[in-house]
């Protein structure tokens, strides 16, 4: 309806200045008295541009959309959101919480020159513990480090199944420190040893 009416006044504006300039331009007149039925020529094709029932079939579209998007859950405040809503064409959206359970895992490593890349969505964990060419201080050192060089507010702990990690803080974190514990070693008891290192 914006759109319209603007579209409209500029067709108005422009008629008056042709018929202006035509009038007093180009014939040269002196008829000042005329300078009135110009402007009554401009209102009308204003009113011609901008039909009288469209605000209302405007409103009343929106209307019935917007009782249309509360019975898919998707409430709006003005009238006017549903028109920007059924004019969008991509939607961007973050991931973590909405698109994700924001729980990541460690698929692949890269140790002592040994590679262990990704098997599927399997973490990489029990294999790299289960390999025999690492060595078995090696395995220490990088869960040690993955333990102490991480957040305070960096941990996770498992729901009521025992078995689902809740993760607290960075989830890029609490993925490493999860393949810590795969490797053996639990973070807090790490991080409770180390001097200098709590786990609060």
């Amino acid at each position: 309806a914006t759109r319209i009416g603007k579209v409209g006044v500029v067709c108005a504006l422009t008629a008056m200045i042709a018929i202006l300039i035509w009038q007093y331009g180009v014939h040269k007149s002196t008829n000042y008295k005329q300078l009135m039925d110009i402007f009554l020529q401009t209102i009308g094709i204003l009113a011609c541009a901008i039909p009288e029932g469209l605000p209302l079939a405007l409103v009343i579209a929106l209307a019935l959309t917007s009782n249309k998007m509360s019975s898919e859950n998707s409430l709006v405040k003005t009238l006017n959101s549903c028109e920007t809503m059924g004019s969008v064409t991509t939607i961007c959206t973050d991931k973590t919480g909405t698109l994700t359970t924001n729980r990541m895992t460690t698929r692949a490593a890269y140790i002592d020159g040994v590679l262990f890349d990704v098997q599927g969505a399997e973490p990489v964990g029990p294999r790299v513990a289960a390999d025999t060419t690492v060595d078995a201080d090696r395995k220490k050192l990088l869960a040690y480090l993955m333990c102490v060089c991480t957040m305070d507010e960096s941990g996770f702990r498992y729901g009521d199944d025992g078995k689902t990690p809740i993760f607290l803080g960075n989830p890029t974190e609490c993925a490493l420190l999860k393949m810590a514990e795969e490797l053996g070693y639990k973070y807090a008891d790490v991080r409770e040893k180390v001097v200098g290192r709590s786990a609060n």
